[in-house]
C-alpha cells in the first residue's frame, strides 16, 4: 500500500510539473513578440526635435536622461534573459531531448510540442530561428535609421529568409513551406513598392513625367 501511495504521489507531482512548466513554455512564447518589441523600443530614440532626443514610442519622454538610461540598463539585462535566452533555452532543451529520444514522449511533447510538430524531424529547431527573424524584423522597424534603410534591410532579411526556406522546406506539410515562402516574400515586395513610392513622391515635381510616375 506504502509503494502505492508513493508512486501515486510521483505520478501527481509529475502531472503537476508537466502542466506548470507546460503553462510556462506556452505564455512565455505566445508573449515573446509583444514583451520583445517593447524592450527593443527602449532603446530607440526619436529624430532631434528643437534640440531635443525623445523615445521614438512616446514623444513625451526624453531620452539619454538618468531614468532612461537606467531604463536602458534593466531593458537590456531582460533583452538578454528573455528575448535572446528564451529561444536558446528552448533549443537547447530541445537538442537535450532530442538526443536522450524523448521528444515522442507524451510529457515532454505536452511541454515543447508546439515547438517542433509541424516540422521534420531534423528541423526540430526551426521555431526558434523564427523567433530570432521576428526578433531581427522588429530591430529594423525601430530603429532610427531612416525609411530607405528600414525598407531595404527589411526587405533583405524577408528575401534572405525567404531564400532559406525555399531549399531547406522544414515544414512537414509542403504547402506549410508555400505558403510561409509566399507570406514572406509577399511582404519583402510590400517593403520595395514602399520604397519606390516614397523614392518618386521625395522626387516628383510638377511636369507632366512626374504625374505619371505617381499613377504608376
Amino acid at each position: 500500500v506504502d509503494r502505492r501511495q508513493r508512486q501515486m504521489c510521483i505520478r501527481d507531482s509529475r502531472r503537476t510539473v508537466v502542466i506548470v512548466a507546460t503553462a510556462t513554455v506556452v505564455a512565455i512564447f505566445f508573449n515573446y513578440m509583444k514583451v520583445s518589441t517593447q524592450l527593443v523600443a527602449i532603446f530607440m530614440p526619436s529624430d532631434i526635435i528643437d534640440g531635443r532626443t525623445y523615445l521614438s514610442t512616446d514623444w513625451d519622454v526624453r531620452a539619454y536622461t538618468p531614468e532612461h538610461i537606467a531604463t536602458m540598463a534593466a531593458a537590456a539585462f531582460t533583452l538578454l534573459i528573455f528575448t535572446v535566452g528564451a529561444p536558446i533555452a528552448a533549443l537547447g532543451v530541445l537538442i537535450y531531448m532530442r538526443k536522450k529520444g524523448r521528444l515522442a514522449e507524451p510529457e515532454i511533447f505536452t511541454m515543447f510540442g508546439f515547438l517542433y510538430a509541424g516540422y521534420k524531424p531534423k528541423f526540430y529547431w526551426w521555431e526558434s530561428m523564427v523567433l530570432l527573424r521576428k526578433v531581427a524584423a522588429t530591430i529594423i522597424a525601430l530603429a532610427p535609421i531612416g525609411l530607405e534603410l528600414q525598407a531595404i534591410c527589411a526587405a533583405v532579411l524577408l528575401i534572405v529568409f525567404t531564400g532559406i526556406q525555399l531549399v531547406l522546406r522544414p515544414f512537414k506539410n509542403e504547402r506549410h513551406n508555400m505558403l510561409d515562402c509566399a507570406a514572406m516574400s509577399s511582404i519583402a515586395l510590400k517593403q520595395l513598392c514602399a520604397l519606390a513610392y516614397h523614392y518618386v513622391m521625395t522626387n516628383a515635381v510638377d511636369t507632366v513625367k512626374s504625374q505619371q510616375l505617381l499613377f504608376v
